[in-house]
């Protein structure tokens, strides 16, 4: 039946938002900006890196790292810093008697126009991303998405007439505003993209993303 104009004051109720996702900000790490920056351009420099979900003629993407060797490269102290947050992060989830491991970390460097496209990462529990250079202005978003189930049932039932406001109910998605030294943590299940840099000057944005498993230890 249609909406009626009027409608009775209805019964108290209250609203619960069930299973929620967590999303963790760690805003000012201490790291060397610069010399984490340095340090990626050599590696951009060394080799042609691979295509994943980067999208882009000015999209660069490195190949792995893997926890063995980072002691022996400038990004042994961001590595550390990646532990840090994430224990914190894997306590407060709830988790007990057990240890991470850093399954990989690579380097992202997305200049004019370059962007990510939706993708998730499959294998492992947490996954993340530090911001070490961005633009002055329209570097691009990080953006995490709605489940795919969920959003397949939204543009079956309703289009976006039928909504006045989007808020924690609703939305499908959620812009995450990147700041230099920060990092972002996640379950590694949720779907998320990075918009184009549109920066007009053409500047660089510079983010080390990375992936964790989480193993029972007693």
């Amino acid at each position: 039946m249609m909406k009626p104009q009027s409608l009775p004051t209805p019964p108290h109720r209250k609203v619960d938002l069930l299973f929620p996702t967590p999303l963790w900000t760690f805003d000012g790490c201490g790291l060397d900006t610069k010399e984490i920056t340095d340090f990626c351009y050599v590696i951009k420099d060394e080799g042609p890196g691979r295509k994943v979900s980067n999208i882009g003629d000015n999209a660069y993407q490195s190949l792995d790292f893997m926890p063995s060797i980072l002691p022996r490269t400038p990004l042994y102290a961001l590595y550390n810093k990646i532990m840090e947050c994430a224990y914190s992060a894997a306590d407060e989830w709830g988790f007990q008697g057990y240890k991470l491991d850093m399954g990989n970390l690579w380097i992202n460097i997305n200049g004019r126009a370059a962007s990510n496209m939706v993708h998730t990462h499959p294998g492992c529990i947490l996954s993340g991303v530090y911001y070490a250079k961005l633009p002055a202005c329209c570097e691009g978003s990080l953006v995490l998405c709605d489940t795919y189930e969920r959003q397949h049932m939204k543009q079956y039932w309703a289009d976006k007439g039928n909504i006045n406001k989007y808020d924690d109910l609703n939305k499908d998605e959620h812009t995450v505003f990147p700041k230099e030294d920060s990092m972002h943590i996640f379950p590694a299940w949720v779907p998320h993209y990075v918009d184009p840099n549109m920066n007009p000057d053409g500047d660089d944005r510079i983010s080390i993303s990375f992936n964790l498993r989480v193993r029972q230890f007693r």
